[in-house]
């Protein structure tokens, strides 16, 4: 598995016991695919786990990290069928599951309870949905958002002692393809949110 440097910051991050990890990162810095990549980890590491990855909506889920996560399973010759329940967009990775749910789904932030969490992207969802998502999961939640402005995270998380914010590039990630690196240098002179 090609592990970047946001890998390193959330492992590291996870073994220091944070309850939230907040993970401010430009397009191509791969904070996504490093978390995936992480509850992964997690969930071959840790017996019977429920790791839930949420985000704005189920279209938005298996445009991006549903189908940036059977690719990890492909890539690491982990991708079985008979592991993939596509009805609930689940997956049984050893004695653990991983679940992809949106949260414009209410009974699914309302009712359920997890281990892990991981939301996607989570400047698209509103703060209530963050706190009923929150105050069920157990353990260590995960978020992602691109840094366009301050919203809930800044407002309400960031200060915190149990939140570690970790903020990175396309520059933490080292297996970026060289055209994407030029591409996105080419525009850091003309925009300065690049």
């Amino acid at each position: 598995m090609r592990l970047t440097k946001v890998w390193d910051y959330n492992a590291q991050a996870h073994v220091d016991g944070y309850r939230i990890i907040a993970n401010q990162g430009g397009t191509s810095s791969s904070k996504t695919y490093s978390l995936l990549q992480l509850m992964l980890i997690i969930a071959g590491k840790y017996s019977h786990k429920l790791i839930s990855v949420v985000s704005e909506s189920l279209p938005h889920l298996k445009r991006g990290a549903l189908r940036d996560f059977i690719q990890i399973l492909k890539d690491e010759d982990l991708y079985r069928e008979s592991l993939h329940n596509k009805t609930d967009n689940s997956f049984k990775v050893h004695n653990s599951v991983i679940e992809f749910f949106g949260a414009d789904s209410p009974d699914k932030l309302r009712g359920a309870r997890r281990d892990y969490l991981f939301i996607n992207e989570c400047n698209n969802i509103p703060y209530d949905s963050f706190q009923q998502l929150e105050v069920r999961t157990k353990e260590r939640i995960f978020l992602d958002y691109n840094p366009t402005s301050e919203f809930w995270v800044h407002e309400k998380l960031l200060g915190h002692e149990d939140v570690k914010y970790i903020q990175s590039t396309y520059l933490d990630n080292d297996y970026l393809d060289p055209n994407i690196v030029k591409s996105i240098e080419r525009r850091k002179d003309q925009d300065e949110n690049w």
